[in-house]
């Protein structure tokens, strides 16, 4: 295993995203009945299976070359225009992985104020920064009302309530959430939104 950050197992992987959680999760302004510390071990779960596979960068094809996110120097780019085109530039392919325990896409760290090294996003106690950012600003700061399943939704598609969800993703993040409290899940279906 890598041993960048002292990771140098499983064990002392799961133990730093333990502390990044019990550091960061009082900072998610989660409306009351969530739990801002079983929602953040969740997102971790589905997206690296609690740890097992932080060291790996996950290639987001649509914000690569001619992905759909990616402007390019084509007509109407002008220098500057285009942050993902400019920060290619500078890191290659990493300005497009996504990074961590967390998965945390890069570009989206640097659009809430991270500008280090992509790579640097694997360490569970800076990339927990950025998770808690992005969840507020995207959801929490926004709806009363989110729900554990908005979370999910909006930690996976950037927007809660927008009309594009994954439900497979959903599920076993409701799942992941039930069974780190030691409850049943919430209702799958997406009447249990509103």
């Amino acid at each position: 295993m890598n041993e960048q950050f002292g990771l140098a197992d499983l064990r002392s992987v799961r133990l730093a995203i333990a502390e990044a959680v019990a550091h960061w999760a009082p900072m998610l302004r989660v409306p009351a009945g969530v739990s801002a510390m079983a929602l953040l071990r969740a997102i971790c779960e589905n997206e690296t299976s609690g740890g097992a596979r932080w060291a790996a960068p996950l290639h987001e094809s649509g914000y690569c070359y001619g992905g759909p996110y990616y402007k390019g120097d084509g007509p109407g780019g002008r220098p500057g225009d285009d942050l993902l085109r400019d920060l290619t530039r500078v890191w290659g392919c990493s300005a497009h992985e996504s990074w961590g325990p967390w998965q945390l896409l890069f570009i989206t760290a640097y659009e809430h104020g991270y500008r280090g090294d992509p790579v640097a996003l694997r360490d569970p106690m800076r990339s927990a920064e950025y998770v808690v950012k992005i969840l507020n600003r995207r959801l929490f700061d926004r709806r009363a009302d989110a729900t554990v399943r908005d979370a999910l939704d909006a930690w996976n598609t950037g927007q809660a309530r927008d009309g594009r969800t994954n439900p497979a993703y959903e599920a076993e993040g409701l799942e992941a959430y039930a069974r780190i409290l030691g409850t049943d899940p919430p209702p799958a279906s997406a009447e249990a939104r509103t």
